[in-house]
């Protein structure tokens, strides 16, 4: 697993590569936000290998300006998690709030993510403490996953947070769910080496009948 850059500042950049994760709703009604002055996260888990993934979190403000985003991508969350054994992304970096109307941004890309759980975890600073990252609840919430993907529930920390955020004590948000969106590329899965070469000796009979066929 290995995340290779982070991109926060790009107001409503688009991700590529197919959906693995979506959960969302629409803006028309019925969506609130927590403010990021509460370091919170969303964990989910993927089945197989992906490259290119990146990650998108929709936020809002009436406070415009500029704040930073720290961003946590770990493996593990709460008591006992720690950056050496469970990190693969932290950073804080600046983050452009977008004022009244939301907006998906991009605040991880480029990572290649292998089979396992993983968690999320974002905390603001300066002005982007004002900024809220949008939650909701049903009806107002559809979630869409492939390939295996699946999702736990919103957290966070209802402690002072720990020396290392990620290991906090987090809480589940409830009744409230947290957008986010992940896309990336699935890896081709490779053929055992013996499945290959038990195939060899069907190639060459299907080359020596192709043969007969044209002397």
């Amino acid at each position: 697993m290995k995340a290779r850059l982070l991109m926060v500042c790009l107001a409503g950049a688009a991700s590529w590569g197919a959906t693995i994760i979506d959960r969302g709703g629409s803006f028309g009604g019925g969506w609130g936000g927590l403010g990021l002055f509460f370091p919170s996260a969303v964990g989910f888990s993927l089945a197989s290998e992906y490259t290119n993934v990146s990650i998108d979190v929709p936020f809002f403000t009436n406070s415009l300006g500029v704040g930073n985003l720290t961003v946590y991508l770990t493996t593990q969350l709460g008591a006992g998690t720690t950056a050496a054994s469970h990190e693969i992304w932290n950073s804080t970096a600046p983050l452009v709030l977008p004022g009244s109307i939301p907006q998906y941004q991009t605040i991880l890309t480029g990572l290649t993510l292998g089979p396992g759980d993983f968690y999320l975890t974002l905390a603001g600073s300066g002005v982007a403490v004002d900024a809220l990252w949008i939650s909701s609840t049903s009806p107002n919430l559809t979630t869409t996953t492939s390939g295996g993907a699946v999702l736990t529930d919103s957290l966070l920390y209802a402690a002072p947070p720990g020396t290392y955020l990620p290991a906090s004590t987090f809480l589940q948000q409830d009744p409230y769910s947290f957008w986010f969106r992940v896309t990336g590329d699935a890896v081709e899965s490779v053929p055992e080496p013996g499945t290959a070469v038990f195939a060899i000796p069907g190639f060459v009979l299907i080359w020596l009948l192709r043969r007969r066929l044209e002397e």
